[in-house]
């Protein structure tokens, strides 16, 4: 019995590396047999459902192309990393339009995915379209709440428009579902200095200080604010500690 399931997963193993042969060269209906066998003979092949997700992206078959992403990560969490690797790739290689068309395709045929709202949004920003990128933001949020890059993407868009009051509103959702995320209250931090709340931006600082005490930046940060309220001496001891721990800056 446990030789027999050997050579079932070699099997699987050689029909997967076979749909990759006919990947690279363009047969798409033979990879996707190759993948469907590999995947019949190990259901539990997270990777053969990437490359086939891979496929049906490519020829359009949106719906597909989600299912099969979505088992691959329910299978092997480890697909989520190596995709958003993977997407933020694709982002960096592709004009904002080509990703804004691909994903809007993408979600004629499944709306409700918030990672297409999120990707597309992020297009929008680049393209400097920040209105329809909060959109999308906003849209990602309401369909997932607990969605983390999405608050972080909107909080960036609102402090491009000096909407600091936003920001900090979403990096305080974020706070909300990461509590232990010392880059979080940095920058929360910051839009609080932003708008004349140096007293509450310290007590950001002093989270994220206490959180990641090798970080330079927060002993920076907060040696501003403490500048900012008069308290010298405070913030001669912070930008002395952002040295010793080889922070450059003036």
């Amino acid at each position: 019995m446990k030789q027999n399931k050997t050579q079932e997963m070699a099997s699987a193993q050689a029909y997967r590396e076979r749909g990759i042969a006919y990947q690279a060269k363009g047969k798409y209906d033979k990879a996707l047999a190759a993948f469907a066998k590999a995947i019949r003979l190990n259901p539990k092949d997270a990777l053969a459902y990437v490359l086939r997700s891979a496929i049906y992206r490519e020829t359009g078959e949106f719906d597909k192309s989600y299912a099969d992403f979505m088992e691959a990560c329910r299978l092997d969490p480890k697909v989520s990393a190596w995709l958003d690797a993977r997407r933020k790739a694709y982002l960096e290689n592709s004009t904002p339009d080509k990703v804004i068309a691909d994903y809007t395709e993408a979600m004629r045929v499944n709306p409700n995915d918030p990672e297409g709202h999120l990707i597309r949004g992020t297009a929008y920003q680049k393209k400097g379209d920040l209105d329809k990128a909060i959109a999308d933001f906003t849209e990602a949020i309401r369909l997932d709440p607990t969605y983390v890059e999405a608050y972080r993407c909107r909080a960036d868009v609102y402090e491009t428009q000096d909407d600091f009051v936003a920001a900090i509103s979403d990096y305080t959702e974020i706070i909300g579902l990461e509590p232990k995320d010392p880059d979080v209250y940095l920058v929360r931090g910051v839009a609080c200095a932003s708008i004349g709340e140096p007293d509450t931006a310290i007590d950001d600082y002093t989270v994220a200080i206490r959180l990641d005490p090798k970080n330079p930046m927060g002993y920076v940060f907060r040696g501003d604010a403490y500048e900012a309220i008069d308290e010298k001496a405070k913030a001669d001891d912070d930008f002395a500690q952002a040295k010793k721990l080889g922070y450059k800056g003036p």
